[in-house]
């Protein structure tokens, strides 16, 4: 797709919709849109497996398990120099907590000097957002989004998102 504005702008199904009125633009899309993989640039990934490769079923079909979730994530770091996964301690379940960092390589490979600017508040470096995904053990959509856009930033070859991860 041209490059049109912005990531979203890019990879949605609705930015190559045809100029009509928004309605017309949602039937153009629902038409279109038969799975998450319509909505990325599937041309701009590398070889990372994609959550439906690696679950065997696209999330949202069914919930993901915690275990699920926590091996695909393990996976991403094990396989992309942009991820990077952090015990930060386990539930009351003993199951495991992770910080799961996605960043440029070499923002990754000094992710502790980067933590130590950031807390002398200084307003250097890159923006460190964070994305928390299912905080409440009920809430099965954040668990089902996360591997999708983990994915996409870390096998994304955009130049709009490495540019981004750069920052």
């Amino acid at each position: 797709w041209p490059n049109s504005g912005g990531v979203l702008s890019d990879i949605s199904p609705a930015a190559r919709a045809p100029s009509s009125s928004p309605e017309e633009v949602m039937k153009w899309c629902r038409r279109r849109a038969t799975s998450v993989e319509d909505w990325l640039p599937s041309e701009q990934l590398n070889e990372l497996p994609s959550p439906q490769a690696f679950f065997g079923f696209e999330p949202g079909f069914r919930h993901l398990r915690h275990d699920q979730l926590l091996a695909y994530m393990k996976t991403l770091a094990s396989r992309s120099d942009r991820v990077s996964i952090k015990d930060i301690g386990r539930t009351h379940e003993g199951r495991q907590l992770v910080h799961l960092y996605i960043s440029a390589p070499n923002n990754i490979d000094n992710l502790d000097q980067l933590r130590e600017q950031h807390m002398r508040d200084t307003l250097e470096g890159p923006l460190v957002v964070w994305q928390g995904y299912s905080v409440h053990g009920n809430e099965a959509s954040g668990s089902n989004a996360a591997p999708w856009f983990a994915w996409y930033l870390a096998a994304s070859e955009d130049p709009q998102v490495l540019a981004m991860l750069e920052q």
